[in-house]
């Protein structure tokens, strides 16, 4: 048996160690409790999805068609698109506001968000600017969830293809962050978008 040994401070070396590793266990943790993205893109990360939660929680998610993001050609309410290829899928911020196709927000790895990259590691330096939540769902066809800071994106070929010849319907939120933090509300519309992907 190996006995404990005191530490000038009083502490078990045993306890110091296992308090370390319970911190080191803490900063990796992903507390979200929805549904983890399945990709992070440009800035995104899963510190912006733990804070987009945060909201959620705290009811600052408000329901709003003219501030909540707004799909673009071909991507409108009824619209089929070919199962062939996914075709890129923009929007802009709101009804009101074009944006720009990289974004406008900022973060180390991304200084002026250009080509979306997709960036997994656990902790990143806070973002600032807007962020979109776009999840997709489609009876019977894979789900399928991003967190992007880019006004774009192409679904993978393997989910795009469990969508053949299915409806598919899609929620997008718009928050802006600054240092990683939400300012204001976050926005979403009323109802999702839906579309057909044919097969």
């Amino acid at each position: 048996m190996i006995k404990a040994k005191k530490t000038a401070m009083g502490m078990t070396l045993a306890s110091l160690v296992l308090g370390m590793l319970g911190g080191l266990a803490a900063c990796g943790a992903k507390t979200g409790t929805s549904r983890e993205p399945d990709a992070y893109e440009g800035c995104a990360t899963d510190e912006v999805w733990r804070t987009l939660d945060e909201a959620q929680q705290a009811n600052r998610v408000r329901t709003d068609d003219a501030q909540a993001p707004r799909f673009l050609q071909p991507v409108t309410e009824g619209a089929t698109l070919p199962g062939t290829t996914p075709p890129t899928i923009e929007w802009q911020p709101s009804s009101t506001t074009a944006g720009n196709a990289n974004g406008d927000a900022t973060c180390e790895k991304c200084p002026t968000c250009g080509t979306p990259a997709t960036l997994v590691a656990p902790h990143e330096a806070p973002v600032a600017g807007t962020v979109f939540d776009l999840q997709f769902s489609a009876v019977g066809g894979t789900p399928y969830r991003v967190l992007t800071t880019v006004q774009s994106l192409t679904v993978p070929a393997n989910v795009w293809q469990s969508w053949r010849g299915k409806q598919v319907s899609v929620t997008a939120l718009r928050a802006v962050l600054t240092n990683g933090e939400l300012q204001g509300d976050a926005y979403r519309s009323a109802q999702p978008l839906s579309f057909s992907v044919s097969n």
